[in-house]
């Protein structure tokens, strides 16, 4: 057989294609098994003199260490122009338990999980927020999680608070600034 120069090329360009669209299959697998693995429920969401408060029990089917877990806020651009990111940290009126320190991070409300709840199966955790400027939920929500320097994003129906939620007003939202 005659060999070509011309044809190694594709033969590395079909490898490589391969090869990228395997490892982005492996990827999504990957991040799909721990969002299978990992059960976010709602369990109450309470409106009282101290604010909104939504009450989440967070269980793992295998063992699988967290040690962060992101809230993502959704657009709050789109939902609502008067509250930034930034200004979520000032309408969270209270959260439990203190051993879950919560940060803010650029997608939304970042809680490290306590290292003595690792490799334990749940933890319940509840974040309360000014209700003149949360109500209800957010259609398709997201949460992050880390593990290592791992992070899988997972998505949610109807269980995240809405910011900028239903009722609420660009009047109403000004009252922050």
């Amino acid at each position: 057989p005659i060999h070509h120069p011309n044809q190694q090329p594709a033969v590395i360009m079909n490898f490589t294609s391969s090869f990228i669209l395997l490892l982005s299959l492996m990827i999504a697998a990957s991040s799909q098994n721990v969002c299978d693995s990992v059960n976010v429920n709602l369990l109450s969401i309470k409106d009282g003199h101290k604010g909104i408060c939504y009450n989440y029990q967070v269980s793992t089917i295998d063992d699988i260490d967290i040690d962060y877990m992101t809230l993502f806020t959704g657009d709050i651009s789109h939902e609502c122009s008067k509250l930034l990111s930034n200004d979520i940290e000032n309408i969270i009126t209270r959260y439990a338990p203190k051993c879950y320190n919560y940060t803010m991070d650029i997608n939304g409300i970042q809680i490290q999980i306590d290292s003595a709840d690792k490799g334990g199966h749940f933890l319940i955790f509840s974040l309360c927020f000014d209700s003149k400027f949360v109500s209800g939920k957010q259609e398709m929500g997201q949460i992050e999680f880390i593990r290592g320097d791992e992070t899988f994003t997972c998505e949610y129906d109807n269980i995240l608070p809405k910011f900028c939620g239903d009722g609420l007003d660009n009047h109403e939202m000004r009252e922050l600034k």
